[in-house]
């Protein structure tokens, strides 16, 4: 399925194509302001839905713009994220149900035969959480160097040896446990004091129900503003050359 949704003038208004003909800077103007006001209600949606959703994922909702040679604009989600996953890849589960992919550091966990196939993490009662409600990535960065899984994920090898952890006695004591081999849920652990806790754990088919009304949230908006926007965009138009 195609996370974008297009805004034709012709498609809407059938009995006005010489009028759009005629005045194709203000349709493009009205298309284009019906677009970033449905961009609005898709970020007030994801607000809504979402708790404490990082300013990435609020933006995530991007414009093509119309031109007067090209009468539609396009709402999409944004398909580029530099290294991380893109909002067109990680909010999909959110609007239509179903598994997501793994993030980068489940796929460097993986490749380094730390995360069983079929496996994803969530959050442990020991993980830290940053303002937004995901693992820090502090604690991500310090687990995978523990680990040894750390390798050139960021251009530079910063696995953890005897000689830097008898250095500095506070580096945590993380242990993994895999599936099957033992009586505690499997993921990475921490052993402190008497006591042990749970960074990561790792869990079977992360499923999503639809949650995120992307499609609905633009329909309800195009039917809204869309006709009024290009009566309106005209209108000025034809005030402007009487």
């Amino acid at each position: 399925m195609d996370l974008r949704i297009n805004i034709d003038a012709k498609s809407v208004i059938k009995n006005l194509n010489k009028v759009i003909a005629e005045h194709p800077k203000a349709v493009a103007f009205a298309l284009n302001k019906t677009a970033f006001q449905v961009r609005e209600a898709e970020m007030n949606e994801i607000k809504n839905v979402f708790d404490r959703p990082t300013p990435f994922t609020i933006k995530a909702v991007e414009v093509i713009k119309a031109y007067p040679n090209r009468l539609y604009s396009k709402i999409k989600l944004r398909d580029f994220a530099g290294k991380g996953i893109p909002a067109s890849v990680y909010l999909r589960p959110q609007i239509i149900g179903g598994g997501r992919e793994l993030k980068r550091f489940e796929r460097r966990l993986k490749e380094s035969n730390k995360l069983p196939a079929g496996y994803f993490v969530v959050p442990g009662r020991g993980a830290k959480l940053n303002k937004y409600g995901n693992i820090s990535q502090g604690q991500i960065v310090q687990i995978l160097s523990l680990l040894g899984t750390f390798g050139n994920l960021l251009g530079a090898q910063m696995n953890v040896t005897r000689e830097s952890r008898k250095r500095n006695k506070r580096l945590p004591n993380i242990f993994l446990i895999s599936p099957g081999h033992h009586r505690l849920p499997p993921g990475i652990w921490e052993r402190k004091s008497n006591s042990i806790r749970s960074i990561l754990l790792f869990v079977k088919n992360v499923h999503y129900k639809k949650r995120l009304k992307f499609f609905e949230v633009a329909k309800e908006m195009i039917n809204k503003t869309l006709i009024k926007n290009i009566q309106d965009a005209i209108n000025f138009s034809l005030k402007g050359t009487s």
